[in-house]
């Protein structure tokens, strides 16, 4: 890419800081009905990104993370009652390539787990090859991290490459911070994995804590920052390389969203889809309540959102 300016780069900074973020794609998933197969999921943001086509057999589903969602950027609540069954292998939607994408963004959803991954099974994505992409997937290593959500993103410079953030302290990451926990004694604690082996092979393959967690991974394409945040919290920040100071170039690639990378059946769920085209914070995060919040009551749907997602199933 061209080499930015310094007056462009701080005029960009002062934008960055001044402006919000509006959302360019956010896919609800509310035109279906209860296991009917989903065909034409619509872009409720209006910009026309709606999916274009499908893999698998995505499906509907009943199955929500809350009866409402709050969107803080809008001040909206709205009805929640269908999500995404992406349970059958490789089942997925896409929408289409457009430089709308090409900005710094924020990628967010609910999903939910209640079955095993396979080895870096994706569950969102934008590919252009296996050097240009970046993608939330499933940390499949044999111990330590494995069972953790992150983000992966790949530079086609070659100064990124399995460049990842996401929960960190390895065998440490607790269960709460974890999408996948299955242990011997099936109590969700990670303490209780054992051995060198593998831990994939331990445990009955159900899931011993499958809640609903929330999902945001940002990237600004200024600092060159990109971060990872589960249930509302930062888990790890790191800043690419760029060695030639070329700049971010993005994937010429579609969006999709559901079960990729491949051929394993499992229960995963999936809801409430939003790219933003700017760094939010988690207080802009969508955010799954039981019941119409009050005006002014964000900051105490936020607080209790993380302990609502967590407890449902």
């Amino acid at each position: 890419m061209k080499k930015t300016s310094q007056c462009v780069v701080l005029c960009s900074l002062t934008l960055a800081s001044s402006l919000p973020a509006s959302t360019t794609a956010y896919w609800r998933l509310e035109e279906g009905i209860n296991g009917s197969d989903v065909t034409a999921a619509v872009d409720s943001s209006g910009n026309g990104f709606g999916q274009s086509s499908r893999s698998g057999s995505p499906k509907y589903s009943n199955n929500v993370p809350g009866a409402y969602i709050f969107n803080p950027v809008s001040g909206l609540t709205s009805p929640n009652t269908l999500s995404l069954d992406a349970s059958v292998a490789n089942s997925r939607i896409r929408t289409v390539n457009d430089a709308a994408f090409n900005t710094s963004f924020t990628a967010e959803m609910f999903i939910q787990l209640t079955g095993q991954p396979g080895g870096y099974h994706n569950f969102m994505r934008r590919q252009e090859s296996l050097t240009n992409r970046w993608q939330i997937d499933f940390d499949h290593a044999a111990g330590g991290p494995f069972g953790r959500g992150r983000a992966r993103l790949d530079t086609p410079d070659g100064d990124n490459t399995n460049f990842v953030v996401g929960p960190t302290d390895g065998a440490a990451v607790t269960g709460a911070n974890r999408l996948w926990v299955d242990t011997p004694l099936g109590d969700g604690n990670p303490a209780s994995y054992s051995g060198d082996s593998d831990w994939a092979t331990q445990g009955n393959g159900i899931n011993d804590l499958p809640e609903w967690h929330h999902i945001a991974i940002t990237l600004n394409t200024v600092t060159n920052k990109w971060s990872f945040y589960m249930d509302y919290q930062l888990m790890q920040t790191r800043t690419l390389v760029d060695t030639d100071n070329s700049g971010y170039a993005h994937p010429g690639g579609l969006i999709e969203f559901g079960k990729g990378g491949g051929g394993a059946t499992y229960g995963t769920f999936i809801d409430e889809v939003r790219y933003s085209d700017g760094v939010l914070d988690p207080t802009q995060f969508l955010q799954a309540a039981t019941s119409i919040p009050e005006p002014g009551s964000a900051l105490l749907v936020l607080s209790g959102g993380l302990a609502l997602v967590r407890r449902r199933r």
